[in-house]
């Protein structure tokens, strides 16, 4: 078969080639052809969209990290300004609530000679094997007795109230009923501060009563 041949059998079959174009390494008829100067500018507009959506993402978890230094220190200057232990164990459940929202917090203090209520050897040893603040979604039995039965609360926190690097000196607990509050995925950074906050006011209240 010459060449001739073959081009005079395409041009009495012209679907011959659109239905084996693959095969060849061609693209069929019905597709349209994509200049590449088309194809950049649509994978530049992909980018820039791709991009635009992390910059969102980052300013939305600036504004948060903002607003939670903003409450941080609001609540540093109310621990500032407490002189009493037993009332500030008793205003640190209000503080939470008006400041972060949240209704359901409990706090145990066992160090410095001192035991605001019972809690088992069991979890003050527990809570000396915590290498710093837990977030996740479950806590033993005795922790979640801390807490009232309702509503349903789906995520916690766990606090270890330290002087400096030694002995634990209680266990803060903050707990919600939305599952991402205290996600197990959480930074767990200003939570770690904030016990650092309470366990040097709870301190100094000590040695001021």
């Amino acid at each position: 078969m010459q060449a001739e041949d073959i081009l005079d059998f395409l041009s009495d079959n012209p679907e011959f080639l659109d239905r084996h174009a693959r095969q060849f390494g061609l693209s069929p008829a019905h597709e349209r052809v994509i200049p590449l100067a088309e194809r950049q500018l649509s994978e530049s507009k992909g980018r820039y969209r791709q991009l635009e959506q992390n910059l969102h993402l980052l300013l939305g978890r600036a504004e948060d990290n903002d607003l939670i230094q903003q409450r941080q220190h609001r609540l540093a200057l109310a621990l500032i300004e407490a002189h009493d232990f037993d009332l500030l164990l008793a205003r640190l459940p209000i503080l939470f609530d008006g400041l972060f929202g949240l209704e359901r917090v409990a706090l145990r203090w066992w160090g410095d000679g001192v035991v605001s209520s019972p809690v088992s050897a069991a979890l003050r040893h527990y809570a000396e094997q915590l290498v710093g603040p837990r977030c996740g979604h479950y806590v033993n039995d005795e922790l979640m007795s801390w807490l009232p039965a309702e509503p349903a609360l789906q995520s916690f926190a766990q606090v270890p109230l330290r002087r400096g690097e030694g002995d634990t000196l209680g266990l803060l607990l903050l707990a919600s009923d939305d599952p991402d509050r205290f996600g197990a995925d959480r930074r767990t950074r200003y939570l770690a501060e904030m016990g650092e906050l309470i366990t040097a006011a709870l301190l100094r209240c000590r040695v001021a009563g």
